[in-house]
C-alpha cells in the first residue's frame, strides 16, 4: 500500500518472504518524475516485525531507486542494519 500524502513525497508497508521467516518494514521516502520519463526515488525506513527466525526484528535501512518509464519494476538498493 502506498500513500502520498505531499507531490513527491510517498509512505509505504513491504515484507520480504524468505525460506525461514519474513520481515515486516515501513517506508518513508520522496520521489521525482526524470524528463526521460523515469522515476527516482529514496528514503529510508524501520522494521517494524519478523517472523519464523527473524520474530523479534528491530532495525532501520534507508534505500535509493530508479523506475524506467512506463514500468512496473523499480531497481532499489538498500542498506541498514537489523537485530533479531
Amino acid at each position: 500500500m502506498n500513500t502520498f500524502p505531499t507531490p513527491g513525497k510517498f509512505k509505504s508497508r513491504g515484507v520480504s518472504f524468505g525460506p525461514r521467516g519474513s520481515i515486516s518494514a515501513k517506508f518513508t521516502g520522496t520521489g521525482t518524475l526524470n524528463a526521460d520519463g523515469s522515476t527516482s526515488f529514496s528514503g529510508s525506513g524501520k522494521i517494524t516485525r519478523g517472523t519464523g527466525i527473524y520474530k523479534g526484528a528491530t532495525g532501520s535501512l534507508s534505500f535509493t531507486g530508479t523506475s524506467p518509464k512506463d514500468s512496473t519494476v523499480a531497481t532499489q538498493h538498500i542498506t541498514g542494519k537489523i537485530k533479531y
